[in-house]
């Protein structure tokens, strides 16, 4: 199959505005934004009305303090007087001041709640937003209102009021029947009206406080019940430190684009390209283009963003393979995006005549051609940012058919790993079937362990590069190993060092070949029967045995033989250290000789070992700890066939 016999890249750029994105918080100020569901981190209190800091934590079954989410059934159900959303756009919890009974003749109630923030030097700008359902029925004196500040460690405002602090009453003191913010006296009359009910729609405060990076800020809000009724009302809010800085991804070459920052309800907009819009509609951006956006609150304060432009775009690509049927081409996406992931994909095979299965939405579709040839194939990809970029591509369905070929193993015994390998020219893509099950393996060459001695079956399906199959399958024999073991003459495995010959026999019992090795250098040897001769001399040799059956199957089997003394043998020394050698000091060739016991002394006279059995030794520890190096002394009691005892005394040293 062809790969291609041309590319083209086709730049289609349909983003034509980014999306309202979350702005970059602070993870040093937990909670603050009530992202728990709860209060966790602020300090809550209530007491009598204008007194609300004099109980702490909420007002017991008053629901004063509430966390309220979109999805929560409060009160207000999902919107208040005049259409106030609870919970506004682009966030998911806000909370609540206020009780729902509100008032209670003569007895009305405050709230209050209050965080200690640190500010960052990343995260510098308090950022929040409010919003109020109040009665206006009575005089100011008597009506609901409310009151936030921003104050320093020492409780004092922290910057000149109104942005560090105001008073909001249903009615104002100048103009009867007018809605004024009271404290400090700024006028504000466009205050929605329902009935005898007024609201402040949710309204957005930014305040820089990068001055104060390091320090302590208390953000604080209040909310005083109506003095004579019970009138229900309320305060939102919501608050966060947020940095000033963030970046929009645009897509590379697009034509026009809108940024939207999440800085909505502001009083006023300035950008430094002198748009006073919430949004700033771009045409022919540039990626590393800086914008800045200072915001003005409701209540004097201001802050401004700094957004940085980057641009971002998709590498649309695909790769082909023969499917399973001929004619038939599998496609698989490979496009790529600088940001974000592919999300959609558009594809078009250059098949009119298909009718609605010349498109595709799947990533990695199939496609059946009618007949060979060359089709131009199509892809448009788009990621998460909302770009798009396609890429178009002749592909060649070849008329040419192929032939399944695959080498099989030399040897096939259980347990070895066996190796396959596909001989077929012009694949496209292949699958592997062992024993009926196809494998996960799809390589040219797979290697494959069996255990259990019998037939097997191996299938490879080849798939040409115009979709057309073809399978081979081969049914071979995995035998079973020999079982190899040694027979030894003299029995015990054991001979005197004056007559150092050993006589062995390989098992099992007629098998094809033997192999022995002997442990005295390279010496080896062949045949089921075999002598073999040491060097005079104490010391053990660890015999190994390989045998093989007429399949090439082979096993190993090994035994210990030991060289010993005619006489009555306690070595001098002895090297615990754990390398297999010398490293236990015990009795050698007790022959007709009896042991009764053996006991080993330190030179305090504290005994650490003592044996009665024949093979019974010392491995140079007390306590399952290491002794140290150095004499031991022991004393060994052994009886003759004759019923003679005899006690043999000296010493030994340990050598680590």
């Amino acid at each position: 199959m062809k790969q291609s016999i041309y590319t083209a890249l086709l730049l289609t750029l349909t983003q034509t505005a980014l999306a309202q994105q979350p702005f970059n918080q602070d993870p040093g100020n937990p909670n603050l934004d009530f992202s728990s569901g709860n209060f966790t981190h602020w300090q809550l209190s209530h007491g009598e009305r204008g007194m609300p800091y004099d109980s702490s934590g909420a007002m017991t079954a008053a629901n004063s303090h509430t966390i309220v989410s979109i999805y929560g059934n409060n009160w207000d159900g999902n919107t208040g007087p005049g259409g106030l959303k609870r919970v506004p756009d682009g966030l998911a919890e806000v909370a609540r001041l206020g009780a729902p009974a509100g008032g209670g003749y003569g007895s009305p109630k405050s709230y209050a709640m209050k965080y200690h923030i640190t500010v960052s030097p990343g995260y510098p700008v308090l950022f929040f937003r409010i919003a109020s359902v109040m009665d206006k029925t009575h005089s100011n004196s008597s009506n609901t209102h409310y009151k936030f500040s921003i104050r320093n460690a020492s409780g004092n405002y922290l910057l000149s009021r109104p942005c560090s602090g105001i008073e909001l009453t249903p009615r104002g003191t100048i103009v009867s029947g007018s809605n004024i913010i009271t404290d400090p006296l700024i006028p504000y009359n466009s205050i929605p009206e329902v009935g005898a009910i007024v609201y402040q729609p949710w309204q957005s405060v930014a305040v820089d406080l990068s001055g104060y990076a390091g320090q302590q800020v208390i953000i604080e809000y209040e909310h005083n019940d109506c003095y004579l009724g019970h009138h229900g009302s309320y305060t939102y809010i919501s608050a966060a430190m947020r940095s000033p800085y963030d970046t929009f991804y645009i897509c590379r070459g697009v034509a026009e684009t809108t940024i939207k920052p999440y800085q909505p309800d502001f009083a006023s907009y300035l950008w430094n390209t002198g748009d006073t819009t919430e949004n700033l509609v771009i045409r022919n951006p540039v990626g590393g283009t800086v914008y800045t956006c200072t915001v003005s609150s409701y209540n004097g304060c201001t802050a401004t963003f700094t957004y940085v432009l980057k641009e971002t775009g998709i590498t649309p690509d695909f790769t082909t393979a023969g499917g399973n049927a001929c004619n038939q081409i599998q496609f698989y996406n490979a496009a790529t995006t600088d940001k974000g992931h592919i999300i959609s994909w558009h594809w078009t095979f250059g098949d009119p005549a298909s009718g609605v299965a010349n498109t595709d939405t799947a990533p990695d579709p199939v496609h059946i051609y009618p007949a060979p040839g060359d089709y131009t194939v199509t892809l448009t990809a788009t990621d998460t940012n909302g770009c798009s970029n396609t890429v178009s591509r002749i592909i060649s369905v070849s008329p040419d058919a192929i032939t399944a070929r695959f080498r099989l193993p030399d040897t096939t015994c259980i347990f070895d790993t066996l190796s396959f390998e596909d001989l077929t020219a012009g694949v496209s893509r292949r699958i592997w079937i062992a024993d009926g099950i196809t494998l996960e393996d799809t390589a040219a060459g797979i290697r494959r362990a069996f255990s259990q001695a019998g037939r097997h079956t191996i299938t490879l399906i080849t798939i040409a590069g115009n979709g057309c199959p073809d399978s081979l399958t081969h049914t071979f024999e995995v035998h079973p190993l020999p079982v190899a073991g040694i027979e030894i003459d003299p029995a015990t495995a054991s001979a005197p060092i004056g007559n150092p010959m050993f006589t062995f026999r390989g098992l099992e019992s007629g098998a094809s070949a033997y192999l022995w090795r002997f442990g005295y250098g390279d010496a080896t040897g062949t045949g089921e029967h075999i002598k073999f001769i040491y060097p005079s001399g104490v010391a053990e040799y660890i015999v190994t045995l390989t045998t093989y059956n007429q399949y090439g199957c082979f096993d190993t089997a090994s035994a210990t033989v030991s060289l010993l003394p005619a006489d009555l043998y306690i070595p001098s020394a002895f090297t615990p250290n754990g390398d297999g050698k010398n490293d236990v000091f015990r009795i050698v060739n007790m022959t007709s000789r009896r042991l009764l016991n053996f006991s080993i002394y330190n030179r305090y006279g504290q005994k650490v070992f003592y044996g009665t059995g024949p093979g019974d030794g010392w491995d140079g520890t007390l306590g399952g700890r290491s002794c140290e190096t150095g004499v031991y002394y022991y004393i060994v009691n052994i009886v003759y066939p004759d019923g003679t005892q005899k006690e043999i005394k000296s010493d030994v040293t340990l050598i680590r």
